[in-house]
């Protein structure tokens, strides 16, 4: 897994993901993060992300690298 390094504002969620390239199904923290990339559309920080999903930023981080790996967030 590489480490994302671009904005966290350019992400955005992938409606149109094909479930039967990637594993089936999030984890825990990767399902917060993907709600708080959902509810927060501007001005979106790792800071701001702890504080709404309480997850430490290692978790945070690998929460956003896992949903783009399986094609979950994709950025422009």
């Amino acid at each position: 897994m590489s480490k994302y390094l671009g904005s966290l504002d350019d992400l955005k969620i992938n409606t149109y993901r094909d479930p039967r390239y990637s594993r089936q199904s999030c984890n825990r923290h990767e399902a917060f993060v993907l709600g708080c990339t959902y509810k927060n559309t501007e001005g979106r920080t790792y800071h701001k992300m702890m504080q709404d999903c309480r997850l430490t930023l290692e978790q945070c981080q690998r929460a956003v690298e896992g949903l783009i790996e399986i094609n979950m967030l994709i950025s422009p």
